[in-house]
């Protein structure tokens, strides 16, 4: 008998210890670590999606509107668990809808469709493909320098992302290369990929009626660059774009994400940083099938509110530079027009010009064009014809252009001409037409080049006002160009502006 009650006393120790045990794990899982615990659990079950911040307006000096926002939306891929045949039919049926809808799904693998070719892009602009080649090659998984184009593709979808033969070639291009994609932008469980962006309301409402076959797609709201004044003041605004490899390397430091749209050119690129806002951050349930349109998206679960950009007021006035962009491609066509052969070189072969107003009182800019433009509105799918364009319009001539000032720089000849005493204000230089100071360079005037007459006899006023090339010869010859170039710099000439 006391045998007996010695095992049931150590049979009920046992007992103890483990509830004790169990108890302890249960008050360390719930209240010590509880919260931690809770993290990890979310982090398991659900993905981070960032909510852009809307960049910041552009305004003339009026606080007219030149540049501002409007939503869209994006479509963007969780990673689930599911395999891969799962996750392949369900991105080309997403790439089915875009494609029902007018959109194109451009993936960065450098092979083309078949028949399979490589298609690589000169990516560092030294006119030299073969060294993008071998960059691409070097680290890649199961894939060597040696493959062709064609053998890669089966190495792609046959060992990399398992896409059945059920496909056609043309199918499984598509698959591949969105894939290729989200593998190289870091697709993971806790960071959605990014299929399409700026998507109208036929797709969303596609894709949502049709859940139970995109289960893992989230549509985000964004916002997206509005042109209020559609090309006015194109080259000053500037554009947006997706980051290069280099670009991306410089603002990774500061936060950007590879997915992140920066300025490019104009004020949107020279003001990134005022106009760029925070972001906002999301965590959203895998499982949830939720997205930020729908009556059931919860904001109230946002990690991070996106903070607005600051807003840009430029000294332009966006009528003036209405006026003068209508006016100067006006001109420019009127003079091609009665210029005659343009091989003549005496205005048929008119086809650019630039036009700055600038407030002589304050120094502020208030017109700044150059023809031709663009719409800024559609640069990126209009970029190819523009960059083929002989006339350029995507340079701006009026900032970046260097001419020869012309007459222009007469004035500024004279006063340093008086200034030194190389002339005075009643020295008479006769113009006769042709210099023939220097045996080896004899330069004409205008006027002997257009008629063959001369200016005469002239004073430094009347050169000025008949704009004769002879006078300005002999007082540059006077002065030399050190002295020139002296005075032509307290002007602010050769300085920024």
């Amino acid at each position: 008998m006391s045998s007996y009650k010695g095992r049931m006393i150590f049979i009920i120790c046992i007992l103890s210890v483990f509830i004790l045990v169990m108890i302890l794990r249960l008050f360390d899982l719930q209240v010590i670590n509880g919260e931690e615990y809770t993290k990890q659990s979310q982090n398991r079950v659900s993905a981070t999606v960032t909510q852009k911040a809307p960049r910041g307006e552009i305004m003339d000096r009026n606080g007219k509107v030149l540049v501002s926002n409007r939503e869209g939306y994006s479509v963007m891929l969780q990673k689930s668990l599911i395999s891969n045949d799962e996750l392949n039919k369900e991105l080309l049926g997403i790439i089915n809808v875009l494609e029902k809808y007018g959109y194109t799904y451009e993936d960065s693998l450098p092979i083309t469709y078949p028949p399979y070719e490589f298609d690589f892009k000169d990516e560092d602009g030294d006119g030299d493909i073969s060294d993008d080649k071998e960059e691409w090659f070097e680290n890649r998984n199961k894939i060597t320098k040696d493959m062709s184009a064609e053998r890669v593709m089966e190495v792609y979808c046959d060992s990399v992302f398992n896409i059945s033969e059920e496909y056609s070639e043309t199918e499984k291009r598509k698959i591949a290369g969105i894939r290729y994609d989200a593998s190289m932008n870091g697709f993971s469980i806790s960071q959605p990929f990014l299929i399409a962006e700026d998507v109208d309301l036929n797709v969303i409402t596609e894709l949502k009626e049709r859940k139970n076959e995109f289960n893992d797609v989230l549509v985000t709201e964004e916002y997206y660059r509005n042109y209020n004044q559609k090309d006015i003041a194109a080259h000053i605004v500037g554009g947006i774009g997706k980051m290069d490899k280099e670009e991306y390397e410089i603002y990774k430091e500061k936060g950007y994400g590879y997915n992140d749209m920066v300025g490019k050119r104009g004020i949107e690129k020279l003001f990134e940083e005022f106009l760029r806002g925070t972001d906002g951050k999301q965590i959203v349930g895998l499982n949830d099938n939720v997205d930020d349109s729908d009556e059931n998206y919860d904001s109230n679960n946002s990690v991070q509110e996106a903070v607005p950009g600051n807003y840009i007021l430029l000294t332009i006035d966006s009528e003036l530079q209405r006026t003068a962009e209508q006016s100067l491609e006006y001109w420019i066509n009127e003079i091609a027009k009665n210029g005659g052969d343009p091989s003549q070189k005496k205005g048929g072969d008119a086809d650019s010009g630039a036009a700055v107003v600038i407030d002589i009182k304050n120094g502020d800019l208030l017109v700044c064009t150059s023809y031709p433009t663009f719409d800024p509105e559609t640069f990126n799918s209009d970029y190819d014809e523009l960059s083929k364009n002989e006339s350029n319009p995507m340079w701006n001539r009026a900032i970046s252009g260097t001419y020869t000032p012309g007459s222009t720089f007469k004035p500024v000849a004279a006063l340093a001409a008086l200034e030194t005493g190389a002339v005075t204000l009643d020295e008479i230089i006769t113009c006769e037409g042709i210099y023939t100071y220097y045996e080896g360079y004899q330069p004409k005037c205008w006027i002997w080049s257009d008629n063959h007459r001369t200016h005469g006899p002239i004073n430094v006023t009347q050169a000025i006002e008949f704009s004769c090339n002879y006078f300005f010869y002999e007082l540059g010859r006077r002065m030399g160009i050190d002295t020139i170039a002296s005075y032509a710099k307290q002007f602010g000439l050769g300085e920024l502006t």
